[in-house]
């Protein structure tokens, strides 16, 4: 907490946007690893499981069925033997090239099918030379043989190898169904974390961002109270700062002006104590003046009464004597109160 106060707050918001990104590109890789996983395992399903069931589909059908239906169509006569023969030829290639690419995949298949693969292995290694006897049997055209041929040599090869084939295409299915729901349960669990990272992400989102608002909103609060004080006039608030952001610059900057603030009102206390203080002294002076002034009024009168009669060309002068003294007391009072000029 005391970094975080340490931090402004453009680089903690830059802290938090950086942060949600962060987490938001590494739930977005796991999701792409999670797709990209589950898109490689219905690509070895297609590759190893529904590939090699169209390949022993294709076998099946023409070692099991249409070897049969052609051969039946030319001992019926139902079809030229010259033409039963390039069928018969045109299906015993693609049989063939069929079950060369079956083979390719069975290692990497289970011991199960490797076993049954290579019983039917057998069995087309053993109905390869009953279909180069039907050919030449078409070749000669000889009915008779033909139709013991098939009966007592071609059915007797064809019944076995067309059960072993919907064996291990059944397994094939089998196997591909297993590794569909597998794949599946995969993928329901990449969205399973999926959803959790992002429940999570939300959750630290809104947790940084609740804490974020809480640091300023306290530092703006502490602030607004502080200069609320001062604006009362209550100078005598301790204001603390317990960040180096920017608000904690400004809670500096509070406090300098209220030490500011305390200094000028200190100030202008000792100068009006003093100038009150000035004012006194003033007033106690200007009364022992006007005492003064009274006490010698009162003792020049008995001495005014005491006088000879003046003669006629000094009659006036007491009357003259009376704005000479009140001009002395009034240069007296100036003197004694110089601040009044």
């Amino acid at each position: 907490m005391q970094v975080m106060r340490n931090i402004s707050i453009r680089a903690k918001l830059w802290l938090l946007v950086a942060g949600l990104l962060t987490l938001t590109v590494a739930i977005t890789a796991a999701l792409v690893h999670q797709l990209n996983a589950s898109n490689e395992r219905l690509a070895d399903i297609y590759t190893n499981r529904v590939v090699p069931t169209q390949q022993l589909k294709l076998i099946s059908d023409g070692y099991g069925i249409k070897l049969v239906e052609i051969t039946n169509k030319v001992y019926n006569q139902q079809i030229l033997a010259e033409s039963g023969k390039e069928q018969l030829a045109e299906i015993k290639k693609n049989a063939q090239e069929a079950w060369q690419a079956y083979q390719a995949n069975v290692a990497t298949n289970t011991e199960d099918e490797k076993v049954l693969a290579q019983r039917v292995g057998t069995l087309i290694d053993a109905i390869t030379p009953r279909i180069d006897d039907l050919l030449r049997l078409f070749e000669q055209q000889d009915h008779d043989s033909l139709g013991s041929f098939i009966e007592y040599r071609l059915f007797p090869s064809v019944s076995p190898l067309a059960a072993n084939l919907q064996l291990l295409s059944t397994m094939q299915e089998e196997l591909a169904l297993s590794a569909y729901e597998e794949a599946q349960s995969a993928l329901s669990r990449a969205m399973m974390l999926a959803a959790i990272a992002v429940a999570v992400l939300l959750v630290l989102a809104l947790f940084g961002a609740s804490l974020l608002i809480r640091i300023i909103t306290r530092s703006l609060d502490s602030a607004v109270h502080v200069a609320e004080t001062v604006a009362q006039g209550d100078l005598s608030s301790k204001i603390e700062v317990k960040s180096n952001d920017e608000l904690g610059r400004l809670m500096q900057a509070l406090k300098s002006m209220n030490g500011n603030l305390i200094g000028i009102v200190n100030r202008i206390r000792d100068s009006s104590e003093s100038i009150a203080t000035g004012a006194t002294e003033i007033s106690t002076g200007n009364n022992d003046l006007s005492q003064r002034t009274e006490e010698q009024a009162s003792n020049l009168q008995p001495a005014w009464s005491n006088w000879p009669p003046p003669c006629a060309t000094t009659q006036t002068t007491p009357s003259k004597l009376r704005p000479w003294h009140a001009t002395r007391h009034k240069r007296q009072r100036k003197a004694a109160r110089p601040w009044r000029r």
